[in-house]
């Protein structure tokens, strides 16, 4: 009887999983919920959040995860990481309306860092169409822990307090 290779479990398979555990590990001790998404389109978690009465709030946070055993190939002399991001995957996130945040997780230290997407993008004022490379690199410095996660609900719930009463749901 011939022997079938079987699938396996790749490093790279665990290190995503372990990059979702991590971001999982520090949105429940803010009191959050994540959600990992099944089919991949741009982001890999949705983070739900809850005011202090535990009370679901509206809107979420999405994430694309990225996780290394190598993050000295990102490192940057200056200090922290520069990413590439293909640019098709970069239109989607900024027409997002709800932030969208980039995490880098090196899985040999057990850390991860962050930038959140849309505000990166008007800080350094970079338009999308002005882009002429496949690639664009962002940089990220700010680690991920429980003041980052109450920080994107910070960024999350400004966005909607600022949408409210200027939506017209009309054709």
């Amino acid at each position: 009887m011939p022997q079938y290779k079987r699938k396996r479990r790749t490093r790279e398979l665990m290190i995503a999983d372990l990059s979702t555990n991590h971001i999982e590990y520090f949105a429940l001790k803010a009191g959050f919920s994540i959600e990992k998404l099944e089919v991949d389109y741009g982001y890999d978690v949705r983070l739900y959040t809850y005011n202090n009465d535990g009370e679901f709030e509206n809107g979420t946070i999405y994430f694309q995860l990225k996780a290394t055993d190598n993050i000295d190939q990102y490192r940057l002399k200056s200090g922290g990481f520069s990413f590439p991001i293909e640019k098709k995957h970069l239109e989607t996130w900024l027409k997002e309306i709800e932030p969208v945040i980039l995490i880098l997780f090196d899985a040999q230290e057990e850390k991860a860092y962050w930038v959140y997407l849309q505000l990166y993008f008007e800080q350094q004022n970079i338009f999308f169409d002005a882009i002429q490379t496949e690639r664009f690199s962002v940089h990220l410095n700010e680690v991920v822990d429980v003041d980052a996660i109450r920080k994107w609900r910070n960024y999350k719930n400004s966005l909607f307090s600022q949408l409210y009463g200027h939506i017209k749901r009309h054709v």
